[in-house]
């Protein structure tokens, strides 16, 4: 991961907050935010996401993709579509806007799945 982001201090979370699988059914979003800073058993920096899509068979019409905004929220950069198998890095700090700010219109018995790893250091 040091290639990709230039930062060789990684470790894993051991701790697992807020990783794991991510389950949406319908009518449900993540509103854009900002992951923590400072771990808060570790004192370590969260540094960086990686989700990765488990859904089968999504359709884009259904929502559900994966937003990065700039800084201040005025632009969306990057939309990263539910395809299964596929993820997205991104690095975690103070002005890493993401979320799925569109409602999830999948059917009932479908949920938008993932699984998300996090990674800090000091």
């Amino acid at each position: 991961m040091r290639i990709i982001t230039g930062i060789s201090t990684f470790t894993y979370d051991q701790y697992l907050r807020g990783a794991g699988i991510h389950a949406y059914p319908r009518n449900a979003r993540l509103m854009m935010h900002l992951d923590y800073e400072k771990h808060p058993y570790t004192d370590r920096q969260r540094r960086l996401n990686i989700i990765l899509y488990l859904s089968n068979d999504w359709s884009p019409e259904w929502n559900g993709a994966t937003e990065l905004w700039n800084k201040d929220m005025s632009k969306k950069v990057v939309q990263s579509d539910v395809v299964f198998n596929r993820a997205i890095i991104f690095q975690t700090n103070e002005e890493s806007w993401h979320g799925l700010p569109e409602k999830i219109m999948c059917p009932k018995r479908i949920l938008r799945k993932s699984l998300g790893f996090y990674y800090v250091s000091h």
